[in-house]
């Protein structure tokens, strides 16, 4: 049996060739459909041995896709887009299910790295392995990637295009193998990111206005409009998907997500109450029910919703976690850290608790503590901008400067990170007498946050010390 690697791809001279090196040595041809390139993929790809075929794009992946499968000859299919990867392990169960006889059609685990922990199916990964890119977690999701070559198999949809349709028309049977296609979509440039997102956002809009009974176009729409901002939109389509499948329990997890998100937690509250009336044991939606509420500032009723979901479920991950938050906002600083120490024990390999007892442990002066829940938090997550943050400040307060400072500074290139981190920074640098970098932090400090404005005018009140600084 042989393979066709078969991709659509623009302006991916930085990604082809690895993805392309990817799977030397098991497909038996690659074909590669450019729609457009600017910047010289089309080169690369033929320096990897790739036959590249050009097409005008005309806002429609599947036309694309089908393109690439008219180009090939192999007996098989397998698809890849220009950020993903194949690792050899694999390769080897590549090869006996295409031998086998019965097998026409195959889903297969993509597999998206992020740091985004608070997605659904995320599940945690060392940061350090080589196939995780840096990235702290991933999720699956089961997608038809490896199918025989036939007239009949083609993709569907101008966006979001899928070959399963087709396939289940013609009754063919749709197994699932255990083979993951590693995918690196947030290892692209903000600017690539951006121009993507957009596309597909235009296009999902699209979609699902000419498919207008069909939830999947709108639930795709919404999720398309959150990676570009739209809220509005992404809330009306899922309410709109929810309209057309009320029986689906995954959309109203994502559409109390995205209310809480966009401050209307209250509304949250009636979506996941109308859900469990549906519903009505299932633990997960009940800690839903008590994220929206601690989200309105209702704690009592929070407390109340999180006891329930862990009667449903003792191990219910993240009901845990919010009652220490919801202790934790009342003050309760020991009931807070024994839902952390609770959290602890639930085997997901998460850092939530790990830096919420660091940080609580810090607040008391129990720096020993501290410091080891916090080293623990960078080991299962080294990105977050408060583990990076509280590990500078217990070094501040022993007299280690010069490596709070270290800690200050990867915290202030983190994610998200507050204002509060160049502040202290500004302390930090002030202790290690260098004033000229103290002033660019306060500069920095007053410009993110202009609360933050009288640190700058004290900061340049001081004597400015002579040498070299290292600024932000």
């Amino acid at each position: 049996m042989t393979l066709s690697l078969c991709m659509i791809v623009r302006d991916e001279a930085e990604q082809i060739g690895e993805c392309l090196r990817s799977v030397r040595g098991l497909a038996d041809e690659m074909i590669v459909v450019d729609t457009g390139s600017t910047d010289g993929t089309p080169a690369r790809a033929c320096e990897q041995g790739a036959q590249v075929v050009s097409l005008p794009w005309k806002d429609d992946f599947s036309a694309a896709r089908n393109r690439s499968l008219a180009e090939a000859t192999g007996d098989w299919i397998l698809i890849l887009d220009a950020d993903e990867r194949l690792f050899p392990r694999h390769f080897e169960a590549i090869r006996r299910v295409i031998a086998q006889s019965k097998a026409q059609a195959l889903q297969i685990f993509v597999r998206t790295y992020t740091d985004h922990s608070s997605l659904m199916n995320w599940q945690p990964t060392d940061p350090a392995r080589a196939e995780s890119g840096g990235f702290c977690g991933y999720y699956d999701l089961p997608q038809v990637r490896l199918f025989r070559r036939r007239r009949e198999a083609t993709f569907e949809g101008i966006v979001h295009e899928s070959v399963a349709p087709a396939l289940e028309r013609q009754d063919i049977p749709i197994y699932r193998a255990d083979i993951v296609i590693h995918h690196y979509k947030e290892s692209r440039s903000v600017h690539q990111k951006e121009g993507r997102n957009r596309l597909i956002f235009e296009l999902s809009r699209r979609r699902a206005e000419s498919e207008p009974r069909h939830a999947d176009s709108w639930r795709q729409r919404a999720m398309a409009a959150l990676d570009v901002g739209e809220h509005n939109d992404a809330v009306a389509s899922f309410e709109r998907a929810i309209e057309l499948v009320p029986n689906q329990q995954d959309l109203y997890f994502q559409l109390g997500a995205i209310l809480v998100l966009v401050g209307q937690a209250e509304r949250a509250c009636s979506l996941y109450r109308r859900a469990l009336e549906q519903f009505p044991d299932e633990p997960e939606l009940v800690q839903a029910l008590g994220d929206a509420l601690s989200a309105t500032g209702n704690l009592a009723d929070a407390a109340e919703a999180y006891t329930r979901s862990l009667d449903l479920d003792p191990y219910l991950y993240r009901a845990v976690v919010g009652m220490g938050f919801v202790a934790l906002r009342e003050g309760q600083t020991d009931a807070a850290i024994r839902y952390f120490e609770r959290a602890k024990s639930i085997p997901c390999g998460l850092d939530i608790p790990y830096v919420n007892l660091g940080l609580l442990y810090l607040s008391t002066g129990r720096l020993d503590e501290a410091l080891a829940e916090l080293r623990r938090a960078f080991a299962l997550n080294p990105k977050r901008w408060e583990t990076l943050a509280g590990i500078a400040a217990i070094l501040f307060e022993t007299g280690c400067y010069k490596e709070s400072r270290e800690w200050y500074l990867k915290a202030a290139a983190a994610e998200g990170c507050s204002p509060e981190v160049f502040v202290k920074m500004c302390a930090c640098c002030t202790a290690l007498g260098l004033p000229e970098e103290a002033a660019l932090w306060a500069e920095r400090a007053a410009t993110a946050d202009p609360a933050q404005t009288p640190i700058r005018s004290l900061v340049s009140a001081l004597p400015l010390g002579r040498g070299s600084t290292t600024g932000p």
